[in-house]
């Protein structure tokens, strides 16, 4: 079974057999690793919902929305996605515009949120992960939280060789 074919199964066994107590589960790689193929994947197979975030926010962000109030309209979204994924499985890709507020921890509050509801929560991050456990967004530091071992999983991906 390839590596990729391995996540698919695990990704639909956590939303499936939601028995951990893990709510929240990473998929982490660099651009072009596989990570929105691997949730359009998974999201096929169990009928689960797939967002694109970045899509939605530019769906539902007024575009004359001062910057000063942009932070506070992309956690407001953010916050109902989080309510959505408390009681259903949710799969969230393209999250790469929540990192222009770099004061606005999502992975934490996606924890926060989903802890001791029924839910299944996927986030799907452009980023790797350094041997700490660190994990950095764009190689840069500035944009960087740490993974806590106890409330999420992490599925690293990286970039497969083309076949010559």
């Amino acid at each position: 079974m390839s590596d990729r074919q391995g996540s698919v199964s695990y990704l639909v066994d956590f939303l499936q057999n939601p028995t951990s107590f893990i709510p929240v589960l990473l998929v982490v790689g660099n651009f072009g690793a596989g990570k929105s193929w691997l949730l359009r994947k998974v999201a096929t197979e169990t009928g689960t919902r797939l967002v694109n975030v970045n899509r939605l926010l530019a769906e539902k962000i007024d575009p004359d929305t001062p910057e000063d109030a942009l932070g506070e309209s992309c956690a407001e979204l953010y916050q109902d996605l989080l309510k959505e994924a408390r009681t259903t499985p949710l799969l969230l890709d393209n999250l790469e515009l929540l990192f222009q507020f770099p004061h606005m921890n999502f992975v934490f509050e996606a924890e926060h949120q989903m802890k001791g509801r029924p839910g299944r929560l996927v986030l799907a991050l452009p980023c790797t992960v350094r041997a700490d456990g660190v994990l950095l967004f764009d190689g840069q530091d500035t944009f960087s939280l740490s993974v806590n071992p106890r409330m999420e999983r992490v599925i690293v991906l990286h970039k497969e060789a083309k076949d010559a």
